[in-house]
């Protein structure tokens, strides 16, 4: 009877102890699910929490190619960079179509947008990150027989009959909103052979898209540049919320690459000073712009 007690003991404590090690797998088990879960959950946070970002960059050759490559679009991969806490895809898009991206909320933001002092901000359909990337001046390409400057070109923007035939490259003609009649060139090199051949009586484009080609043109020699107007060189981005934390982003990625000294080298191979290598005239030694809110509304 002793040995039969015996036996049952022994076989009620290797059922406990088969019970107690289910138990224990059971409960290690769960707790690794447990585990498992919250660092899914933790992953699916963090990857919540990084921005995707879509950027358009309008294709401006030598500075943004159709291929991706170009000293734009090395500004904003390192843009990219300093700032991991988002993730931006980058693509270089016809410029029209990449500012409509905007409006229509298929990108987040796009590049490059000078400011006009003569566009009233608040009716555009979009806004523009607080800090600018860099100042870009435009020049004023005329004939050397028939050399005009920025002071003729506005102040007779109060005759009656305006004077002047001025071309501005085709799509920005909205941007500038300039107080006097613009028409547009389809290409660069139109509006400069118009200017060369007397059919207009100026051409107005960025400095360092506007001498790329006019360096390699025939006849450059008949062309005369002068200053025009620097101004801001911004990002654009959507108004409300979602405008606002973009902001908040590429300015904090824009501070970072200022701060490391890497946004004045970018800036370098994109928009630098005027210079007037046609006679050895730099920046320094012209009069400095008018300020945007003056009454007179020269640039």
């Amino acid at each position: 009877m002793m040995s039969l007690l015996i036996t049952a003991n022994r076989y009620q404590d290797a059922s406990l102890s088969i019970a107690a090690k289910h138990l224990s797998f059971f409960f290690n088990m769960s707790l690794l699910l447990k585990l498992l879960l919250a660092s899914g959950l933790s992953l699916l946070s963090t990857a919540a929490s990084a921005a995707e970002l879509k950027a358009g960059l309008g294709y401006i050759p030598s500075l943004a190619e159709k291929n991706g490559s170009g000293p734009f679009v090395d500004l904003f991969k390192a843009i990219a960079k300093v700032y991991p806490e988002a993730r931006i895809q980058i693509q270089v898009l016809p410029f029209a179509r990449s500012i409509r991206n905007i409006e229509l909320g298929l990108q987040d933001f796009h590049a490059p947008m000078m400011v006009s002092p003569y566009v009233d901000q608040e009716k555009l359909p979009y806004r523009f990150v607080k800090k600018p990337m860099g100042q870009v001046c435009h020049v004023l390409y005329s004939r050397k027989n028939a050399e005009l400057n920025r002071e003729q070109v506005f102040s007779a923007a109060s005759h009656t009959a305006y004077p002047y035939r001025i071309e501005v490259i085709r799509g920005t003609k909205e941007f500038f909103n300039f107080p006097f009649p613009i028409a547009e060139a389809t290409y660069f090199e139109e509006g400069m052979n118009s200017v060369i051949k007397g059919q207009t009586d100026a051409f107005i484009a960025a400095q360092e898209e506007g001498d790329a080609i006019l360096r390699r043109l025939p006849g450059k020699e008949q062309i005369h540049r002068s200053l025009l107007a620097c101004w801001d060189d911004q990002i654009v981005i959507p108004k409300g919320p979602h405008g606002d934390e973009i902001d908040r982003i590429l300015t904090a990625a824009l501070n970072r690459l200022e701060s490391s000294g890497q946004l004045k080298k970018l800036r370098k191979k994109i928009h630098g000073s005027y210079s007037d290598w046609q006679t050895g005239v730099t920046a320094t030694t012209l009069p400095a712009p008018k300020k945007n809110n003056q009454a007179d509304h020269h640039p």
